[in-house]
């Protein structure tokens, strides 16, 4: 582990944040299905780095429970931001998320994205 903070940071060039390239994933992307989430992603060049983002609707629940899906998907994203490379990945909840465990929705991320990449 490093002790550059700045190491762990998300910028605002790692996340998406327009509606229109929500669309554009959502409508052009592959999509891979897991017990708590659903993962978007297309391959993109022209992007090393990568983009993620997140959509928790409110039929997860309450805010306080969105916030704290988001929270968590945000911290596992944040310690494996290296997947990302040349890919653009959008993490949608499901209503299910909201009662899983840290370790359930990072092992449920994972295999669901394992999943997808062999498809992209």
């Amino acid at each position: 582990m490093t002790n550059n903070p700045s190491a762990f940071s998300l910028d605002k060039t790692k996340r998406i944040c327009k509606r229109k390239i929500f669309l554009s994933l959502q409508s052009k992307g592959k999509r891979s299905f897991g017990k708590f989430l659903v993962l978007v992603a297309k391959m993109n060049k022209n992007l090393p780095l990568g983009q993620f983002g997140i959509t928790v609707s409110k039929t997860v629940g309450k805010a306080h429970e969105r916030n704290k899906v988001k929270r968590r998907l945000r911290h596992i994203i944040r310690l494996n931001q290296h997947l990302l490379n040349n890919k653009q990945l959008v993490i949608m909840a499901r209503p299910s998320s909201k009662d899983c465990s840290f370790t359930e929705l990072s092992h449920d991320l994972f295999s669901t994205y394992k999943r997808l990449v062999r498809e992209i």
